[in-house]
């Protein structure tokens, strides 16, 4: 079964630039964790400088991608085992970055 949420490419370019905290053009693990609402306390870096905005046309999208992520995983879906499991998923060229391409 595969993870699936649709979303356009300008939803994509507005989660990389809320999240690509690195400005690389890619979101490594800490990244995903982050989007995923799952960074541990204190080592979100993003959440302090989020233009309104931004945050606002992001929001809607992070709530689609977190349910079809616990839709998919179902119980304990935000388990570490089962998080990393969902990055190799999307990471599909395994350089341990996910990129725009990789997120469609």
């Amino acid at each position: 079964r595969m993870l699936k949420v649709d979303m356009r490419t300008a939803d994509i370019d507005l989660l990389f630039e809320r999240f690509d905290q690195d400005r690389s053009g890619e979101l490594d693990y800490k990244e995903f964790l982050d989007l995923l609402g799952l960074a541990p306390r204190g080592s979100s870096g993003s959440s302090a400088r989020i233009p309104p905005k931004l945050k606002e046309d992001t929001d809607a999208i992070l709530d689609r991608i977190r349910r079809g992520i616990e839709d998919y995983l179902g119980p304990g879906s935000q388990s570490a085992k089962k998080v990393k499991e969902v990055f190799a998923e999307i990471d599909r060229n395994g350089n341990s970055r996910i990129s725009p391409r990789e997120f469609k």
